[in-house]
C-alpha cells in the first residue's frame, strides 16, 4: 500500500524498516528501524506474497530463506521460519542468488550459485510457511531467473555457462523439468 519500505543490508545482516512520509517525500526509520537476521546469513533479496502478510527473504551467505510475517498496520517484520535451500550433501561455501514466486503464489524457487541448483518450495496458502519439494540442476552459476506470467516456465541464466535453461513447472507438484538450453552470450543475468 506504499506506506512502508524495506531494504536488505547484507554486510550488517539486517533488513531496514521505513515508513513513507508521502507529504515530505522521505523515508522515516520505523520502530524498530531494523530486523536483525542471524549472523552469517547475509540478507540479499525480498519477495512479497500477494496477500501482503508474508515476506520471503533470501540469504546469500548461508543459502537460507526466511519466512517473515509482515504487520501491515505497523510496517514491521518478524521471523517465522528459516529453511535451507542447499541440496543434500552440499559442502563448501554457499552462495544464494535469487528467489521468485509463481504468479498463483503456490510455489517459491531460489537459485544457489555454487551447486548450480534451483530449490523449490510449496507455500502453505494460509500461513505462508515453506515445505521443500526438491532441488534441480540448472545452468552453471545461476545468478538470475524468472518465472513466466503463466507460471508454467522458469528461465534460469547461467553466469558461467553463458546459457539460459528453460524449465517446465509442473502445475500440480511444482517440480522442474529442464526442456531447452540456449546460448545467449557472456555473463547473462
Amino acid at each position: 500500500d506504499r506506506r512502508f519500505v524495506f531494504a536488505t543490508v547484507l554486510g550488517a545482516g539486517q533488513v531496514l524498516q521505513f515508513r513513507v512520509d508521502a507529504a515530505r517525500g522521505e523515508l522515516v526509520p520505523n520502530d524498530p528501524p531494523a530486523l536483525k537476521i542471524r549472523d552469517g546469513a547475509g540478507p540479499r533479496h525480498l519477495a512479497f506474497h500477494p496477500t501482503g502478510h508474508v515476506v520471503y527473504l533470501l540469504n546469500e551467505l548461508d543459502a537460507s530463506i526466511d519466512v517473515l510475517a509482515l504487520d501491515v498496520q505497523r510496517g514491521t517484520l518478524s521471523a517465522q521460519q528459516s529453511i535451507s535451500m542447499l541440496p543434500p550433501g552440499f559442502s563448501g561455501e554457499p552462495w544464494g542468488a535469487e528467489l521468485r514466486l509463481t504468479p498463483d503464489a503456490r510455489f517459491l524457487y531460489a537459485s544457489e550459485r555454487r551447486s548450480s541448483t534451483l530449490a523449490g518450495f510449496l507455500i502453505d496458502g494460509t500461513t505462508g510457511a515453506l515445505r521443500p519439494i526438491g532441488q534441480w540442476p540448472t545452468q552453471a552459476q545461476p545468478r538470475g531467473f524468472a518465472v513466466s506470467p503463466s507460471g508454467r516456465w522458469l528461465v534460469a541464466a547461467g553466469q558461467l555457462s553463458h546459457t539460459v535453461g528453460v524449465h517446465r513447472i509442473d502445475a500440480e507438484t511444482g517440480t522442474l523439468d529442464l526442456r531447452h538450453t540456449h546460448a545467449v552470450g557472456r555473463n547473462p543475468n
